[in-house]
C-alpha cells in the first residue's frame, strides 16, 4: 500500500461524509506497511457557523475504545508479567461478588464478555456510584459464565475495579504509568479538562445533563461511577496521532514498547478466545466478523469502535493500522449505527486494499 495512492480516496469518502452530515468533522490516521503515517482532518468541531475547524490533534471522546485502551491492554500487561492468570476467579479480587455464579466468573470471562448480565449499565445512571457498583456485584446472571457472548459495559466495570485492586491504584494512574506515559501519548487522558475546551470536539446534546456534552465523558454511567472508581469502559479522550503511536508500537513490537508488553503477549490482541462456543473475541479486542471492518482484513486483525463515532483497526499481517475519530452523535445520536458502520468498512477497504 502507498499512502499517496489512497489519500485521494480517503479525501473523497471523508468529504462526502461531512457534506452528508454523518458527522461535523473527522480525523483519519493511517500507518502503512513501511511505518509511514498519515493524519488527515476534515470538517469542523460542530455545525455552528463560527466554530473551529478540525485539526490533526483535535481531542475526541473515544467512548468504548477505552475498554481496550487502556483497560484490556492493562490486563494483558498484568498477564504478561504473571500477576494474574486467565483462569483466576474474579471473586478472589472482588469478594463482594455474590450472585449465583460468583465463584465461576473468571478473568477470561470478563475480558471476553461472557458474563450473562441481564441489564444495561446505563439504566442505573440516576443512582449514586456506590449503589451502582453494589447492584452489579449482586446482580443475577441469566446463564453460566462462558456460555455465550454478552457484550456489555458491566464486565469491564468489574475488570477495571479488579485491576485497581490488583495494583492498589486508580485505573487512570495505571494507564499513565504503563501506557500513556511511556508511549508519550501526551494528549490522551481521563482528564479532558486539562486541555482548552476549543480543542475538544463536542458530543451529544444530553437532555439528562441539560446541555451539549463537551470535555466531559458522554457515557452517563461512566460519568456517575467515575466519582468512585475510574471507569474502565468509557472516559478516555484522545487524538488520532496518539492512537497511531499505540498501534505503531504494536506493529513494531520489540523496538518501541519500552518494556510495556512482550512480543509473545501480542497474540492476546487477535487470538480468538471463544472458538469453543462459536463466537469471535480476543482479550477485550474485537476480531473477525465482530469488527465490521470491510472485506480486506487478515486473520491477525483486531480493533474496536466507540459509540461517539470512533474506530481503530490494526492488521498485523499487513502491518497497517487505521484510526478515525469523529463526533458522529453530534448534536443528536442517529437512530441506527449502519451509516457510520458503512463509513468505517469503506475506509478499511481503502486502507487495506
Amino acid at each position: 500500500m502507498s499512502l499517496r495512492k489512497i489519500v485521494s480516496k480517503i479525501e473523497e469518502v471523508a468529504n462526502k461524509a461531512v457534506k452528508n452530515k454523518l458527522f461535523p468533522g473527522v480525523v483519519i490516521g493511517v500507518i502503512d506497511d513501511e511505518g509511514n503515517q498519515l493524519v488527515l482532518p476534515f470538517g469542523k468541531l460542530s455545525y455552528d457557523d463560527d466554530v473551529h475547524v478540525v485539526e490533526k490533534d483535535t481531542i475526541y471522546d473515544i467512548a468504548s475504545i477505552t475498554k481496550c485502551i487502556p483497560t484490556s491492554t492493562l490486563a494483558i500487561h498484568a498477564l504478561d508479567n504473571n500477576l494474574i492468570k486467565l483462569e483466576d476467579l474474579a471473586v478472589t479480587f472482588l469478594p463482594e461478588l455474590s450472585n449465583s455464579y460468583a465463584r465461576k466468573i473468571t478473568l477470561k470471562n470478563l475480558l471476553t464478555y461472557t458474563v450473562g448480565f441481564d441489564f444495561r449499565l446505563s439504566s442505573f445512571k440516576d443512582r449514586p456510584p456506590e449503589e451502582i457498583i453494589n447492584l452489579v456485584m449482586k446482580s443475577r446472571l441469566h446463564d453460566p459464565p462462558g456460555a455465550r457472548l454478552n457484550y456489555s459495559n458491566t464486565s469491564i466495570l468489574l475488570l477495571g475495579i479488579l485491576l485497581e485492586r490488583l495494583y492498589g491504584d486508580r485505573l487512570e494512574t495505571l494507564a499513565n504509568r504503563f501506557i500513556f506515559g511511556p508511549l508519550e501519548m501526551t494528549r490522551t487522558s481521563y482528564h479532558p479538562e486539562d486541555f482548552p475546551a476549543d480543542e475538544i470536539a463536542p458530543t451529544e446534546f444530553d437532555s439528562w445533563r441539560g446541555s451539549v456534552v463537551r470535555g466531559v465523558v458522554h457515557d452517563e454511567s461512566a460519568y456517575i461511577v467515575g466519582q468512585k472508581v475510574t471507569p474502565g469502559w468509557a472516559g478516555v479522550f484522545a487524538t488520532v496521532p496518539d492512537l497511531l503511536i499505540f498501534f505503531s508500537m504494536i506493529i513494531g513490537v520489540g523496538s518501541g514498547w519500552k518494556g510495556i508488553i512482550s512480543e509473545e503477549a501480542i497474540k492476546y490482541f487477535y487470538t480468538n478466545q471463544l472458538a469453543d462456543i462459536g463466537e469471535e473475541m480476543a482479550l477485550g479486542w474485537f476480531i473477525g466478523s465482530m469488527l465490521h471492518a470491510g472485506s480486506k482484513i487478515s486473520p491477525r486483525a483486531f480493533g474496536k469502535g466507540g459509540f461517539t463515532g470512533c474506530f481503530c483497526l490494526c492488521d498485523l499481517d499487513k502491518r497497517t493500522a487505521l484510526v478515525f475519530l469523529s463526533n458522529h452523535i453530534h448534536p443528536k445520536r442517529p437512530s441506527s449505527p449502519q451509516l457510520i458502520r458503512s463509513f468505517r468498512e469503506q475506509l478499511a477497504d481503502i486502507v487495506l486494499s
